[in-house]
């Protein structure tokens, strides 16, 4: 069981095939809208994902409630060094594959008329919070200024950095009145007509890959909150990268990688 999700490995006795079940937990905390919001935009995600040549899990269909396997991926962990540097290498490259798909907005993939062809639509969340379906964006400066904006709503009204709300309310405040210097610092590409975007993965702590016996990435998933966002978030340092049992103790440090 994950955070977002049930895993149940289902074997079939006519062909002896294994698929695994992936079923949305059911929490007070998510409303049943945007829980299948984000059901329509991993399948959306999944569908695009299949023309760029990330190895993602292969979307047939989706369903909803509203509508009338749980030992995880095998193999050995990351031993030394050398381990995470094949690792890293080849999420290297598909970044490189993912970089090559830009999008015209930001927000949350949705189903298209064509599968493979999905729109960019509001974005449904966060990793970290629920937030209000906003956007799609045509700008990095409108992207972020909403995310700001939103965060700092929730703080002045109780919902958020409820020990320092005084200085958390600030902090995003500053924030907001440099995002039009930020967006154009980071997301500035001189030989793009307009700003461009890309796919990127949210929770991506390293337990979203899956690995062969010579470490060779051969399949990424939990695509459920992936968002359309500038470059300068697509392609930054992320959770693979980090010690996550120590940022669980709350101490930032840096890998050795």
């Amino acid at each position: 069981m994950g955070y977002a999700n049930y895993h149940a490995r289902i074997r079939f006795s006519d062909d002896g095939s294994v698929w695994l079940l992936r079923v949305p937990r059911i929490t007070s905390s998510i409303a049943q809208s945007l829980s299948e919001y984000l059901i329509r935009s991993e399948y959306a995600t999944l569908k695009f994902l299949e023309t760029t040549g990330v190895p993602a899990p292969r979307a047939c269909d989706y369903g909803l409630a509203s509508d009338e396997n749980n030992k995880g991926p095998q193999g050995k962990r990351f031993a030394d060094v050398k381990d995470k540097e094949r690792v890293w290498n080849g999420l290297a490259d598909i970044l490189i594959g993912i970089q090559r798909h830009p999008l015209s907005k930001a927000g949350s993939l949705l189903p298209g008329s064509v599968p493979s062809e999905p729109i960019v639509s509001a974005v449904a969340s966060d990793r970290f919070l629920v937030l209000s379906p906003s956007g799609p964006f045509g700008t990095a400066s409108d992207y972020y200024s909403s995310l700001v904006e939103q965060n700092m709503v929730l703080i002045a009204d109780g919902q958020l950095f409820t020990f320092f709300p005084v200085n958390a309310y600030l902090v995003f405040s500053f924030l907001k009145s440099q995002i039009q210097a930020l967006a154009v610092n980071l997301n500035h590409d001189s030989s793009a007509a307009t700003e461009q975007f890309y796919i990127k993965h949210v929770d991506d702590k390293g337990d979203h890959l899956m690995v062969d016996d010579e470490l060779n990435i051969t399949g990424i998933i939990d695509w459920q909150i992936a968002s359309v966002v500038p470059a300068s978030e697509a392609f930054r340092p992320s959770l693979v990268t980090a010690e996550m049992s120590d940022n669980l103790q709350w101490r930032v440090v840096l890998d050795d990688s």
